[in-house]
Parts: C-alpha cells; sequence; structure tokens
C-alpha cells in the first residue's frame, strides 16, 4: 500500500435544468474541482427531445446543459439507475424503444469527457 491519498467527492441525485446551468454548483464547484475524482448520480436523461420516442415524458436533461457538470469539476457520472428502472417496470419511466435515451445519454457524456 502506498501513502498517497486520493480524494473523493461523491453527489447523489443530481437534475440540472435551469436556464443558467453554472449557478446550480456555485458554492461548491471548488470542491468538485479540487477532487481527485468527482463523482455524480445523474438522476435524469441526457438528451435532446428530438432523440426520444413517446414526447420524453419524465426527467430529462438537455443535452446542452452537461457543460454545467464539466465546469463543476465533475469527471464521472452514474447512468445504471436509468437502465434498472427501465428494467424493473416499463412505465415508471419514459419508454426507450432500443436503449435510444440510454445510448444517447452516453454519447453526450463522453462527447464532453465525463466518464460512466
Amino acid at each position: 500500500m502506498s501513502d498517497e491519498t486520493i480524494e473523493l467527492a461523491l453527489v447523489g441525485d443530481v437534475y440540472v435544468q435551469r436556464p443558467d446551468p453554472d449557478s446550480t454548483f456555485a458554492h461548491v464547484g471548488k470542491y468538485l474541482r479540487a477532487a481527485d475524482i468527482a463523482f455524480g448520480n445523474l438522476e435524469t436523461v441526457v438528451a435532446d427531445l428530438e432523440h426520444l420516442d413517446g414526447g420524453g415524458h419524465g426527467p430529462r436533461t438537455d443535452e446542452w446543459m452537461i457543460s454545467a457538470y464539466v465546469n463543476a469539476g465533475f469527471k464521472m457520472m452514474n447512468l445504471d439507475r436509468l437502465r434498472r428502472r427501465r428494467e424493473k417496470s416499463p412505465r415508471s419511466a419514459a419508454p426507450d424503444r432500443g436503449g435510444t435515451k440510454r445510448s444517447q445519454g452516453c454519447f453526450r457524456l463522453s462527447h464532453f469527457g465525463l466518464h460512466h
């Protein structure tokens, strides 16, 4: 074992959908950026309406909002809850025909350099 320290910042249930998304993390961004690993549980689908079947019912984050997570210092986001919710009950989340929501969300997170 090494004497090195790794600093983690873990944030649960993140959902940003506002005109000024960077303001969401204004008070905690310095802690997220200082961490070696800043992890957030993404509570929503990341996809513009055009990528969703059925009109995008349920919580959804516009793709352009992801830059707020990056600017705040997040380096990793969790999408697993979206998959589990869909598998447990097809009525508990918006329709995801062919995995469109999940694949679009993964694509957008990767595009902004976030691990998932």
